[in-house]
């Protein structure tokens, strides 16, 4: 994933939007699988998705190509091959520096509360993704607020974690429904719901897309889009990645025999 590493230095929020279904967990999660299994210590923050379905998520990711994704939780689907594979990928996952919270009512001062734990434990933190902004629950302080104010505000403190504890964060955003009622259904900076702070508060604004989500005869089946819709840090550009939903594996378009 070199947009994120080259787009997304450490200090920096990056926020990333997409249409519900389009992928974006599923992207996060195998960025936060390839940073840990390199050694940097990474937290997620599932808001919206149970433990238990990210930890069948994180398996049928580690397990690919051996253990087909669609076999791996099907009673008695799995073959007598299958099971050291399955075994394996189990062992791997639990020597990952990655940490996950599926709380799905949590605030940026519990965030950080979790974060201060783990550097306790780890000596770092480098990479945090919280699955998504807009469920964060404003501080009790912001109560009350309009719903710009709350989303600028947790978005501030999202930056401010992001240079505290010198990490990344990346930040997914669910993108306005009047995306899908248009004739161009690729992402813009105004597509992001609810408040200017993303392009305030952010270094870097990604967008997810793909063609075979809105259309099933496409010749362009599998390829994901990540668009640089505005960096601090690099020019704005598309890289296109191949998407293997089988395995929520993404790869280098140019490198995979598509």
């Amino acid at each position: 994933m070199a947009i994120l590493t080259s787009s997304s230095p450490f200090g920096a929020l990056t926020v990333v939007g997409g249409r519900g279904g389009i992928g974006k967990s599923t992207w996060a999660l195998d960025i936060g699988i390839r940073a840990a299994a390199s050694g940097l210590t990474t937290a997620y923050f599932a808001l919206e998705i149970s433990a238990s379905q990210m930890v069948k998520k994180t398996l049928s990711r580690l397990a690919a190509p051996n253990v087909p994704a669609d076999l791996l939780f099907k009673r008695n689907a799995l073959r007598e091959s299958h099971w050291n594979h399955l075994a394996q990928a189990c062992a791997d996952a639990m020597a990952l520096p990655f940490w996950l919270n599926d709380n799905p009512v949590i605030t940026t001062s519990q965030i950080k509360g979790d974060l201060q734990d783990i550097q306790a434990r780890c000596g770092s933190v480098s990479l945090v993704i919280v699955d998504y902004v807009q469920l964060i629950e404003p501080m009790r302080r912001e109560r009350g607020e309009n719903r710009v104010q709350e989303i600028d505000s947790i978005l501030k403190q999202l930056r401010a974690i992001a240079k505290q504890f010198n990490c990344a964060v990346l930040g997914l955003a669910q993108l306005k429904r009047e995306v899908d009622s248009r004739s161009e259904k690729r992402p813009t900076k105004a597509d992001f719901r609810e408040s200017g702070g993303f392009e305030q508060e952010a270094a870097v604004m990604l967008g997810l897309y793909r063609e075979d989500y809105y259309d099933k005869q496409t010749t362009q089946k599998g390829i994901f889009e990540v668009s640089v819709l505005k960096s601090r840090f690099s020019s704005e550009t598309t890289v296109n990645l191949l998407f293997d939903e089988r395995f929520g594996q993404f790869k280098n378009l140019a490198k995979s025999q598509y």
